[in-house]
């Protein structure tokens, strides 16, 4: 099927996809029969033939009769009343040019209930057309995992692509305070304990750990940029050229943090699978001084197994060089899979492992590490959204440590904690409060580490 960049296609399309969801939506569908009403059929018959009525109104976009009829035809006792009248709203809004008025109305409604499924097809609609593609892929990623079937899936996805070719470039960004328990990433620990010391009899000692060298606590001002713009060679082939820039800024500038990172990448479909590849550059700043830069490729494969399912397998190879700790200089090579599963509308869960490999110019700081994550996301009756991601990091050096006599071995599990509500919104953003936590056990004392961190976002994404 040719992508066409009118924006035609995706209005008709996504039409398409709202009347083909329309008789799976039981909330804007003849509601289901119950005892009571199986033992009056004539109602019933009565009932199903208005609701056939107020849905052909619909569809030949007479939506001031629709509501008109349906104002006074359902009766206090139809099941969602509310709810319904309030979706005829907002499509007799959207029809008469007041996106912003049709957006308010099934923000409300998402919010009451994420299953709402015709309703999300409507609101992506809407944000769309209204100048908002950010929040429109949004809703429409959602729409993608959760498609009853693969042809509805492949259509949601075919619009999100007609959106990246309407609209080949983003720019985005974010400028937030963030609090934390440990800005210059250093040990919690009171005292330092070596094994095998030369020093001392036992061969055991112990250092106490000045208050320079301990973890620091702060709050930074913390900011970004990103951008993206993609070229499209064909229907199934995109290069894609990417960049960002992060900054943290302390009152104490020695802990002041800068990381840029610059891509460009080739990606092909084939039917359900997107390969792609490119290379990368990365390079950051500590307290203003150069601190590491790293270049190479990277490799994935993506794969729909399903309409609820997808899997992710990627794999970089860099080399990095830091300032000031040559020793440290070398390649670094990766490997990952991340499997993301939606168990229903607005509700998702996804979870990963990743495999590092890096070597350096001495055994002892050479590491092997392996990390597994969990993610669920949900959309709550109400407005509420929450993310909560645990994870767990173990890390093991190659070598013993010559300063300390034991082999470094680490143990990091932590927790990421998103949090927000759709109808705490104000001009098409809404504040995501974000919380992690990390706490690394290790064999050596100096790395052991707890850190507490926080920040608010706005995002467009709701």
């Amino acid at each position: 099927m040719e992508l066409r960049r009118s924006g035609s296609f995706w209005i008709g399309g996504l039409a398409r996809a709202a009347a083909a969801l329309a008789l799976a939506c039981a909330a804007f569908a003849v509601p289901a029969a119950t005892p009571a009403r199986a033992q009056a059929v004539a109602p019933a018959a009565a009932a199903v033939a208005i609701d056939a009525q107020i849905n052909q109104l619909m569809q030949n976009g007479d939506y001031a009769g629709a509501l008109a009829l349906a104002e006074r035809a359902w009766g206090p006792d139809t099941p969602n009343r509310a709810a319904r009248l309030d979706f005829i709203r907002g499509m007799k809004a959207k029809a008469e040019g007041d996106l912003q008025g049709a957006i308010a109305i099934f923000r409300r409604l998402i919010a009451d209930n994420p299953g709402f499924t015709r309703v999300r097809v409507e609101l992506a609609n809407a944000l769309y057309l209204a100048g908002d593609p950010e929040a429109a892929s949004y809703h429409l990623r959602d729409l993608a995992r959760t498609a009853e079937s693969d042809d509805l899936r492949r259509n949601f996805e075919a619009y999100l692509d007609a959106i990246k070719r309407e609209r080949p470039w983003r720019v985005g960004g974010y400028l937030s305070l963030a609090p934390s328990t440990n800005i210059n990433g250093r040990t919690t620990e009171n005292v330092i304990v070596i094994e095998n010391c030369p020093f001392d009899p036992s061969g055991r000692c112990e250092f106490v750990i000045d208050q320079g060298s301990r973890a620091a606590s702060g709050i930074g001002l913390t900011g970004g940029i990103s951008g993206e713009r993609h070229f499209f060679l064909s229907n199934d082939i995109t290069v894609s050229l990417s960049g960002r820039l992060d900054a943290v800024k302390y009152v104490d500038s020695q802990f002041d943090r800068i990381s840029a990172r610059a891509g460009a990448h080739v990606r092909k479909k084939l039917g359900d699978t997107t390969v792609g590849g490119g290379v990368v550059a990365e390079y950051s700043m500590l307290g203003w001084k150069p601190y590491r830069d790293a270049a190479g490729f990277e490799f994935e494969v993506g794969r729909a197994m399903g309409p609820a399912t997808h899997l992710l397998v990627s794999t970089s190879l860099m080399y990095q060089r830091f300032a000031d700790f040559p020793q440290m200089n070398g390649p670094a090579a990766s490997v990952g899979v991340v499997v993301g599963h939606a168990l229903g509308p607005g509700q998702s869960l996804t979870t990963g492992m990743s495999f590092t490999f890096e070597r350096t110019t001495a055994n002892h700081l050479d590491s092997d590490a392996l990390r597994t994550f969990v993610g669920y996301g949900r959309e709550w009756n109400g407005g509420f959204i929450t993310y909560v991601e645990p994870s767990v990091t173990l890390r093991r050096f190659r070598g013993i440590d010559p300063a300390f006599g034991v082999r470094r071995e680490d143990i990091e599990v932590g927790a990421r904690i998103a949090l927000s509500h759709r109808k705490l919104n104000f001009m098409g953003f809404m504040p995501r409060f974000e919380y992690a936590y990390t706490r690394q056990f290790s064999t050596i004392t100096f790395q052991r580490r707890e850190t507490h961190s926080a920040n608010v976002v706005l995002t467009r994404e709701f």
